[in-house]
């Protein structure tokens, strides 16, 4: 039998679902070191259609402005290896970039945000699995802030509510309601992970997540090469793959640098918390707490 013939499709696909700055990409970078076992990563898809592609849902406010600014210009920068070009990204096309046959590959694992869908669930490609990693929005949003001023020089002082990224929004409210899409559709335990607990418990957690989707599980898991060089093997648009190599550090930088899970960082306190982020995390907090409740534990 010839080479070709043995080739075959992966029997596995997975989905990890999370709003930005929940460890995502620390927790994709970790998986991407699974020895013999062939893993094809597609990254943040909907990312590029929804803030790049043909069909972008842009509020057209400054933030979102200042965003497109940066981040174009970062995209133009990359041409090589597996970034493709966001001007084929449309929801029809993901679907089916995500429905494809990778030939020899054991799994496709794809990493988003749930708000990225715009709601859109007849759109989700067919034969995956749904998982969830959450973060508390006390966490999130105090980060997504403090990233969004260093790299678009915005100033949250200066800002209405209104014209806050768009996860301050309805990034839990997103994720909640794609969980729920999925419990409907016949997954009544879909497998959710609280960020914390991957950074305090990591060999638990990504054991038990490793056995819940398919990947062999090896303490070797735990820790893995500093620097951005594996998400050269992961698929993801230019504009994607463009912003997490901005010069002066981008979205991603901190997970590309990282060499393992960290013990999580103290919480800020209430009253430490930047004001005009108090009404978002508080409209925020139900759903991240309808979720926890349901996470994997320890």
């Amino acid at each position: 039998m010839s080479q070709a013939a043995d080739m075959k499709s992966p029997s596995q696909r997975v989905f990890l679902w999370s709003v930005p700055r929940s460890l995502s990409t620390i927790l994709l970078k970790c998986l991407s070191y699974v020895r013999n076992f062939n893993l094809q990563v597609i990254n943040e898809p909907y990312v590029s259609v929804h803030y790049y592609g043909p069909e972008k849902k842009l509020k057209n406010n400054n933030v979102e402005d200042m965003f497109q600014s940066v981040f174009t210009q970062a995209g133009t920068s990359v041409t090589n290896y597996n970034a493709y070009d966001d001007a084929l990204s449309t929801y029809q096309w993901v679907k089916e970039l995500l429905e494809g046959e990778y030939m020899g590959k054991d799994m496709v694992i794809c990493k988003d945000h749930g708000y990225n869908l715009n709601g859109l669930y007849h759109m989700l490609p067919k034969g995956y699995k749904h998982t969830f990693l959450i973060r508390h929005p006390q966490k999130t949003f105090p980060s997504l802030k403090k990233i969004t001023e260093s790299v678009c020089s915005v100033d949250f002082t200066q800002l209405e509510q209104k014209d806050f990224p768009e996860p301050m929004h309805h990034g839990y409210q997103k994720l909640f309601e794609l969980m729920e899409y999925v419990i409907d559709l016949g997954e009544p335990h879909p497998i959710i992970i609280d960020a914390d607990d991957l950074q305090k418990y990591p060999e638990s957690i990504v054991k038990q997540y490793c056995q819940a989707i398919g990947i062999p599980f090896s303490p070797s898991l735990l820790s893995w090469e500093s620097g951005p060089d594996v998400m050269d093997t992961w698929i993801t648009s230019k504009q994607v793959k463009g912003n997490n190599h901005l010069s002066d550090g981008g979205f991603y930088s901190a997970a590309f640098n990282s060499t393992s899970f960290h013990p999580p960082n103290k919480m800020l306190e209430r009253s430490e918390v930047p004001k005009m982020l108090l009404p978002v995390i508080d409209d925020s907090l139900p759903y991240y707490e309808k979720m926890y409740q349901l996470r994997i534990k320890p």
